[in-house]
């Protein structure tokens, strides 16, 4: 009974961290360049049961399981909708690939959003961070420029810088920061290929909500399940306790 108690307890924590990713995802469906989070379940590893007889002879009478626990949590980094702003302060990717920034905590990646011209003439984001290109921070001098699909940044008609698109191998090593931020541990950028910067477009979240009702009503479900069985096993102990050696 503490077995089954144990089990449906993992079923419960399982689902709420499943529960808790879609509402996630749920939420940034307007964030521009949100990406979408996925959780992966694995089972605990089986254990031996044995009975041992008398002369104590043990045999083995099967295996079992302690229920499931949390493998991992996945970014999902596919392309999002590409929506025409008509915007020329707004910027998207097409393709693999981040924009980089330099914050007071070093450089951040994003996938695009609102770029805006700071007192010193720097491509600054919403957050007031500079956007960096091959030279370092990309200074324009005023709202009047343009950038080319290959990320070079024209201040009139004269080329200043051209933006740094990088990429990594291993995209998992990416955390999520906020503000459509991320950091990478321990995994160095490199430069992307035939990636294409948009003037005038935003990325839209990657995030399909008729899949994520699906998943969350399937998950809720679950949940419930996991409650009604730990509830049981709890009064099947209480039964065993106050009633089976109960003397009359």
């Amino acid at each position: 009974m503490l077995r089954g108690i144990y089990t449906a307890a993992t079923g419960l924590n399982l689902q709420q961290v499943a529960i808790d990713l879609v509402a996630n995802n749920m939420a940034n469906v307007s964030t521009t360049g949100f990406k979408s989070d996925r959780l992966s379940a694995a089972s605990f590893p089986e254990l031996l049961l044995l009975r041992v007889e008398p002369e104590r002879k043990v045999q083995p009478v099967g295996s079992t399981g302690y229920g499931a626990e949390v493998a991992a949590v996945t970014t999902d980094y596919t392309q999002g909708p590409l929506e025409n702003t008509g915007n020329l302060r707004d910027v998207a990717l097409r393709g693999e690939g981040f924009l980089v920034v330099q914050t007071g905590a070093g450089e951040r990646y994003f996938r695009g959003g609102t770029i805006f011209v700071d007192g010193e003439g720097y491509l600054v984001t919403a957050n007031g961070d500079r956007v960096l290109g091959e030279g370092g921070p990309v200074q324009v001098g005023s709202s009047d420029y343009k950038i080319a699909p290959d990320g070079t940044v024209l201040a009139g008609e004269n080329p200043v810088d051209r933006l740094l698109v990088v990429d990594f191998q291993d995209k998992g090593a990416l955390i999520k920061e906020g503000n459509g931020y991320f950091r990478a541990a321990g995994s160095l950028p490199e430069t992307a290929t035939g990636t294409e910067v948009l003037q005038g477009y935003l990325e839209a979240a990657n995030v399909d909500l008729t899949r994520e009702m699906t998943v969350l009503i399937e998950g809720l479900r679950a949940y419930q399940l996991s409650q009604r069985a730990l509830r049981t096993h709890d009064e099947l102990l209480a039964k065993a306790v106050n009633q089976v050696g109960k003397v009359r």
